[in-house]
């Protein structure tokens, strides 16, 4: 597997048009920048959280990223990029209150304190909410 780590978004969306056969089949794995992900466009996003594990944690972690590719990352294999995620305000709420159902502790904790929790996921994670949320 090749790593590519394109200039901006532009050259970025431009690679990965070109190339997107490619990129699924693992031949080449695509490295972006956060400030990137607001001009690469669902699809190529989506394409990316499913085929270039290293820019997951990324994703799940920013408020850029939509919803769609966000509801991908929450069933990640990696323990990681689901916690990324369930800190993230950006995550839909059916998804948070999935991953407190789901989830470990730590996982839960992280979802508890998400700013934009619904309120009535904290009943059956077991834990109380902040009085203050952590952000």
């Amino acid at each position: 597997m090749t790593t590519i780590k394109p200039k901006d978004a532009a050259d970025c969306t431009q690679f990965i048009e070109k190339r997107r056969g490619k990129i699924e089949s693992h031949d080449y794995t695509v490295e972006i920048e956060k400030e990137w992900i607001p001009e690469l466009g669902e699809d190529n996003l989506l394409l990316l959280a499913e085929h270039c594990r290293g820019t997951r944690r990324l994703l799940a972690a920013s408020t850029d990223t939509p919803p769609n590719v966000l509801r991908f990352l929450a069933q990640d294999d990696d323990v990681w990029v689901r916690s990324d995620g369930a800190g993230n305000t950006a995550m839909p709420g059916n998804v948070l209150d999935n991953l407190a159902r789901n989830e470990s502790r730590d996982i839960q904790l992280k979802v508890v304190n998400n700013a934009k929790c619904p309120s009535e996921t904290v009943s059956y994670t077991h834990l109380t909410l902040p009085t203050k949320r952590i952000v």
